[in-house]
């Protein structure tokens, strides 16, 4: 699961300041006004208007357990309501009646069938360029707000998130091992097996951090590099994915073990594989440049000594 502190998902802080207490949770003349106009007694009118305020910053109707005491206070002191009246319904029926005439007060629908289609359309494109599964529930959370939907809970993001990118996913690892020859594919496949003496894979050849771009390391990183080469052109394969996505399967390959691979589809070990392959050709080529310059650096300095 998503760890909701890494989205842009509403939440409510625990501590305010006064300002902040004041600029966001101070409820104006036409709210209390509305508030009045749509409930009786103080305690529903009080329960309304800290639901009002509550949902315009978050975008979705917390738990009334999970509304900060601050708020809850600062609210009472406004409506200059007496201590006794206290958060909380008596009857569900009039939590949703409240909630009902918020979302028509705010002009925002409640999250339903066509809310999701539009989060899943937004997600799928989304996915196609980046792999992030926080990004993509930001991407959702942007296209509800935009169309004026109520959030509905984080989970239910985060669920449709992963099975929109799991499907997006799938189709990109379909497509890339679509285009290569079955003899290629065994022969990538071939890095995860183990070899005498050393019983160690070509897979942790690839894995290995690039050496620091010295002279000491010259001779090391063009062996690195030759041998990189000899495992193909890997640009092509790669053409219809996005250098973001490519990134993310490279280190989604390079956190696992040869075993672990081997437990995962071919279609997914082998684009993965390949992502894992075409960056670490890139990286040590960026090695070696960045050495050539420092050196070509090296020698125009003396000169001019």
């Amino acid at each position: 699961m998503t760890s909701i502190e890494r989205t842009a998902y509403p939440r409510l802080k625990r501590y305010f300041t006064s300002k902040e207490l004041t600029e966001i949770y101070t409820p104006t003349k036409s709210e209390i006004a509305f508030a009045y106009s749509t409930s009786k007694g103080q305690s529903n009118i009080f329960n309304l208007i800290v639901l009002l305020k509550a949902f315009q910053r978050l975008g979705y109707f917390p738990k009334l357990s999970e509304i900060p005491n601050s708020i809850v206070n600062h609210i009472r002191g406004c409506l200059k309501m007496p201590t006794e009246i206290v958060l909380g319904y008596e009857n569900n029926k009039t939590m949703y009646r409240h909630r009902v005439a918020i979302r028509e007060y705010l002009k925002v629908n409640a999250f339903d069938k066509n809310a999701r289609h539009l989060a899943v359309l937004a997600v799928h494109e989304s996915a196609k360029v980046m792999d992030n599964p926080a990004d993509l529930i930001n991407v959702a959370i942007g296209e509800l707000i935009k169309q004026r939907y109520e959030l509905p809970g984080f989970n239910t993001l985060d669920r449709l998130v992963r099975r929109i990118r799991h499907l997006v996913n799938q189709k990109i690892f379909n497509f890339v091992i679509r285009g290569l020859e079955q003899e290629y594919i065994e022969y990538i496949n071939s890095l995860l097996d183990s070899y005498p003496p050393e019983k160690r894979t070509p897979f942790n050849n690839l894995k290995q951090l690039p050496k620091r771009p010295t002279r000491n390391h010259l001779n090391d990183l063009l062996v690195h590099l030759t041998w990189l080469e000899t495992l193909g052109n890997i640009k092509p394969f790669l053409d219809q994915i996005t250098a973001t996505k490519i990134q993310h399967f490279a280190a989604e390959a390079k956190v696992l073990t040869a075993s672990e691979m081997k437990s995962i589809t071919l279609p997914k070990r082998i684009t993965i594989l390949l992502c894992l392959i075409y960056s670490a050709q890139v990286q040590t080529r960026d090695n070696l440049i960045e050495m050539f310059l420092k050196k070509m650096r090296s020698i125009h300095n003396k000169a001019k000594e």
